[in-house]
């Protein structure tokens, strides 16, 4: 090869890239727009940490946006380079110089690719100094350069390759373009979510950001896939080389063109289908386990009392040894003992009474062929060693949901990674999950997770270890001449081991040590605070004391560590823990350098906060400064992935029952609810509710537990209700501080154990006298839902009583299902006045009276776990109360269903007699919420008609209605009612208030119109209504003297002209909202 013809070669495709307009386009958008992206997103005082958090985060972002940008030009440059290299007469000259067919290419290529990494070196360096001066992002060269050759190079030799090999196979331009484009589609929004995303050649899914402790953990799979493409788009450039239209100087040439791409494209698709394998052996692991312990779970399973574990690290590997205390805690022999552990721990022995005792081995389950009397127990040596593999973790998550979780819901682009445990020579962090010692319960219930068991275990760990690192574990540690020993007073549901090196802060609060660890280069985010030790001590308190009330019990442990973490460790958020495993008992394993959470650097909020309140005094806004960046620390702690929950439930006690699975959290959400008011507005409609009322039709709680296909969010929502509705019925037999004393009488005086839900309602009557296990019975087994008619609730004043004011409603449960309804009542500073529940039997109807002394302003009904959407009813008395009540009264009232029927003909926007046509050709428009499954919208800014459901709808047990923008008058909403007499009626319209802020949009701002039309025997009368004039309810269109047949009453979406209403808060309409929901006919007495 001569080089001086490849160089040649070059700079003349060089020359003629930078002259492609093209080109420069790209030149002027990659120097100028990343850069600029970069410093409004990642720039100045960026108060989204994650952006900026990592060293890695951006120079990733730099490199991320040119790797897309150059994808895209590079179709274009390459296609139309080949396009001149035919067209163009100049090209001639070089291909008569004495320069063989690769000479030629690989001039081509590398002139191409010296003008895009040129560019691409010149954004990296504008990056740099954005990075340094312009941003708070840390900044580490070295991340840069890692990017451009791991990131940018691969990409830029496989879509070059792939790119010139299409031109040499299809002669038009316009035809390449439009394929690649089509592919480069494919793989931005579907490859990357199929097959572990190995097939995007841009590799987003897989893990980018580099942690200060770990580093990269999955560098090695990562650089297999980019070699691989980077090879793929080598092995396409020789096959475009070897198809040159030119003759060749060799005349073998041809055949060693497709030996040589071979050579490229077979180690290349190794590369990359390795890494498919790897994944998808995974997944092949997960279902293994998964299909393990679904096999073993029917079994009855012992408890460990006692775990007393050796552990001896060894760089990637561990041994230990776990001496157990095991007992029969059911009332069956067991006929052999079942024992967990990780699948890639090796047992060497297991001893009985330094006997060794027969056991086999099926994955993670280990079965002890030894049989088990009742309350018999046995103290087991068992020496274990071996890795830990990952895949038994988190096994009631599918592979596919948890794979791609970016762990930034605002934000897909940035990947972390995922590695559930650690055990390396550097860094070691095990936990209950992961199985890293032998236990009689699982960590998870497959098939339910609400039905799990759990196993309260007295654990002593000794860690022999070197003293340079940190290690970390439950319980009070002790130094010894082998290592550190670590003994818990109170039995756990699981330990954890956390061994590297942290720095640490501790401090006392009241009788709970707060202890803190953070990787030594972190201590920018702990150690710049400027108030005092004991500012800084009552702020903790505060927090602490905040915590407690929010969970609504007081910390059971006597001390808590904040213990920061790796980038890439992961943990799921379960909805049936509460939490997540991030939380362990005593135990809170934060992210590195707080890079999910909603954190801004104290320097940074300060300097903010000196740009907003420049007048303030600079110490105490410093002090106010750091005083709100401690109490956002308390946000994440409160729900979520980092919420305390498990902490003050789970890890505190546990109410088993076989009957009653997920009883446990049942109860728990009762507690947690104690502080909350029963009366949980809903304003519009949730589509979580809907799932469950339409679940709960014709099925009960029992049939949720039992159902493999329920989502867990639903079931979890199920159980949410069930909890709030036990919380109203039990609130009508005892109060609810005498509720929550129970509740929390028992947590504490059986802490940290297993708690049978026999003896937890036996205590329950013994107090109360009162059957839990029936309402309970009631909740798993009865199928069904109530469904309320509601119907004048009112406040009223009584006459001759000053200050006294009486509170009606009607009721009427239609359905064969018993139901509880909950009243309350507020004053106008939002303080109860009154909150009453009160049982509705099946076909029952109820008028309800009772007092208040002091004036109401809102008044709510609660329907609870119900057919009624929404389940909230409200009236508010804006301007105070005037009417007299029509007598007095207090107290429960039977009647009968006459008061909620009446003669009046109504058509709601679900019935079978009300429709929608264009009103060009009157044809009829099917709606997909008209059909057999019904979808309900949120209102925003719809130009069809939609259903949506609001609490100011009419409709029984659903209040939805349809709406959609205005428009030109032809879409039409048609109700049709057959009259069966002649004679004159009244036709009504229901009129209500739907706005929408953001879009400003509004059924009833000022020069909004209605245009109704009623048509009958060939005759037809328009009206027009001023719907901002018009008062919520039914509005008359008018008396009409109707003959006997059909009756249309026709609505159309032509609307008026809106203006600005300046009391709507100053947000002025653009659009008027057209709103469908039901019309009335009433006939005129004497009419007929």
């Amino acid at each position: 090869m001569k080089y001086d013809h490849v160089i040649t070669i070059a700079k003349y495709e060089a020359r003629l890239l930078r002259r492609s307009t093209l080109f420069q386009v790209f030149t002027g958008l990659a120097i100028l727009g990343i850069p600029f992206l970069q410093l409004i997103n990642q720039g100045g005082d960026n108060l989204f940490w994650y952006k900026i958090a990592l060293p890695s985060s951006f120079p990733f972002i730099n490199i991320y946006l040119y790797n897309l940008l150059q994808t895209l030009v590079i179709i274009f440059a390459c296609t139309e380079r080949e396009k001149q290299s035919m067209t163009q007469y100049t090209i001639e000259v070089l291909q008569c110089h004495p320069a063989s067919n690769y000479e030629f290419c690989i001039g081509k290529i590398l002139g191409i690719f010296k003008e895009f990494i040129k560019i691409n070196f010149c954004v990296l360096i504008i990056g740099v100094f954005i990075n340094i001066w312009g941003s708070n992002a840390p900044f580490r060269i070295e991340f840069y350069l890692f990017y451009f050759l791991t990131l940018t190079l691969p990409t830029l030799f496989f879509i070059s390759g792939f790119t010139l090999w299409m031109t040499r196979i299809i002669k038009s331009q316009v035809l390449i373009i439009l394929l690649l484009i089509i592919y480069l589609l494919c793989n931005y929004f579907y490859f990357s979510k199929i097959q572990f995303g190995t097939f995007d050649f841009l590799s987003r899914t897989l893990s980018y950001q580099f942690s200060d402790i770990t580093g990269y953990t999955a560098l090695p799979k990562y650089l297999l896939v980019r070699l691989g493409y980077t090879l793929l788009g080598i092995g396409f450039m020789y096959l475009w080389g070897g198809m040159w239209q030119r003759l060749t100087n060799k005349i073998s040439s041809k055949g060693n063109t497709y030996m040589i791409s071979i050579l490229f494209f077979l180690p290349g698709s190794i590369a990359i289908l390795y890494s498919w394998y790897d994944c998808k052996t995974l997944e092949n692991r997960r279902e293994l386990y998964k299909t393990t312990y679904l096999r073993y779970q029917p079994e009855n399973k012992a408890r460990v009392i006692q775990n007393d574990i050796t552990y001896r690290s060894s760089g990637k590997q561990m041994s230990a040894t776990s001496k157990l205390s095991v007992q029969n805690q059911t009332k069956e022999i067991l006929s052999h003992i079942i024992l967990y552990l990780n699948p890639a721990l090796h047992v060497t022995r297991i001893l009985d009474k330094s006997q060794g005792l027969d056991y086999s081995r099926e994955n993670q389950v280990i079965v002890l062929h030894r049989k088990l009397a009742p309350a018999e127990k046995i103290t087991l040596n068992i020496d274990y060693h071996g890795k830990i593999d990952d895949a038994i973790c988190y096994l009631d998550f599918p592979t596919n949901e948890i794979s791609n979780e970016t762990r930034i819901k605002q934000n897909n682009i940035f990947r972390f990674g995922q590695q559930y445990t650690f055990l390396t020579e550097n860094y070691t962090l095990l936990h209950p999950e992961c199985v890293w010692y032998p236990v009689c319960v699982p960590p998870v219930n497959i098939v339910f997770p609400y039905a799990r068991e759990t196993n309260f275990t007295h654990f002593t760990l000794k860690v022999e270890t070197s003293k340079e690192k940190e290690v970390l574990s439950q319980g009070i540690s002790k130094i010894t001449d082998e290592g550190i020993l670590f003994i818990n007073k109170q039995a756990l549901t699981g330990i954890s081991l956390c061994i590297g090196k942290y720095e640490k802060k501790e401090m006392l609060l009241d009788n709970t040590l707060l202890e803190l660890y953070y990787f030594p280069k972190h201590k920018f985010m702990f150690s710049s605070y400027q108030i005092t030790d004991e500012q800084l001590r009552i702020q903790f308190a505060q927090i602490k004391n905040r915590i407690q009330s929010n969970f609504g019990r007081y910390y059971p442990f006597k001390k808590i560590m904040f213990i920061e973490s790796p980038t890439t460790y992961t943990s799921h958020e379960r909805k049936w823990k509460g939490g997540s495993e991030y939380i362990q008992p005593e135990i809170v394993f934060f992210p590195e350098r707080l890079f999910t959470l909603a954190y801004s650097p104290l320097n940074v909020a300060k300097k903010v906060a000196r740009k907003t309140n420049p007048s303030e005094d600079q110490e105490s806004l410093n002090t106010q400064v750091e005083k709100n960046t401690l109490r956002s620390f308390e946000m994440p702690l409160l729900g979520g992935t980092y919420s305390l929950s498990p902490m003050f439930y789970e890890y505190m006690s546990f109410i088993s029952s076989d009957k009653y699975p997920g009883v446990n959290t049942l109860l728990n959400d009762l507690i947690f609810q104690q502080d909350q008011r029963i009366m949980l507005i809903n304003n519009e409609f949730s589509e979580e509710y809907i799932a469950v009322t339409e679940y709960l039709k014709n099925r009960c709680l029992q049939d949720g537990f039992r159902e493999e296909n329920l989502s867990t969010k639903t079931l979890r929502e199920i159980i949410r209700l069930k909890a709030q509705y036990l919380k109203a019925y039990l609130s009508t037999q005892i109060s609810l501080d005498e509720l929550k004393q129970f509740c929390n009488d028992m947590a504490s005086r059986l802490q940290f154990s297993e708690i049978k839900l026999e003896q937890f309602c036996e205590e329950f009557a013994h107090r109360y006298s009162f059957d839990l296990q029936k309402i309970l019975n009631h909740l798993y087994q009865e199928k069904g839902l109530p469904s309320f008619m509601i119907k004048d609730l009112r406040a009223t004043k009584i006459a001759g009583e000053e200050n006294k004011y009486q509170i009606h409603y009607k009721v009427w449960n239609t359905a064969q299902t018993l139901g509880i309804i909950s009243l309350g009542v507020l004053d106008v500073a939002g303080n109860s006045l009154v909150e009453q529940n009160d049982i509705i039997p099946p076909q029952t109807c109820n008028e309800i009276y009772l007092e208040t002394t002091q004036e109401p302003s809102q008044l709510y009904i609660q329907t609870h776990l119900s057919q009624n959407i929404p389940s909230v009813y409200y009236v508010e008395y804006e301007n105070g109360i005037h009417q007299y009540a029509d007598k007095k009264a207090i107290g429960i009232l039977h009647t009968d269903s006459s008061a909620f029927l009446s003669g009046d003909i109504i058509i709601d926007n679900d019935s079978d007699n009300f429709h929608f046509t264009d009103s060009v050709e009157q044809k009829r428009v099917l709606l997909s919420s008209k059909l057999e499954q019904k979808k309900y919208t949120l209102v925003c800014d719809p130009p069809q008609w939609i259903e949506t459901i609001t609490h100011r709808s009419f409709g029984n047990p659903i209040r939805s209605t349809y709406c959609k923008l205005a428009d030109h008058g032809k879409r039409n909403a048609v109700w049709t009612t057959d009259i069966s007499q002649e004679g004159t009626y009244e036709i009504f319209f229901y009129h209500q208030d739907i706005s929408v802020s953001f879009p400003p949009v509004s059924s009833i701002f000022p020069g909004a119109k209605l245009h109704y039309t009623i048509l009958y025997s060939g005759i037809k009368k328009e009206i027009t209504i001023e719907a901002d004039l018009e008062t919520e309810g039914w509005v008359s269109l008018g008396k009409f003297e109707l003959p006997k047949g059909k009756v249309q009453v026709i609505l159309n979406d032509k609307g008026g002209i809106v203006e600005k209403d300046n009391s709507k808060q100053g947000i002025e309409a653009k659009r008027q909202l057209i709103i469908a929901d039901a019309i009335k006919r009433v006939q005129v007495k004497g009419s007929n």
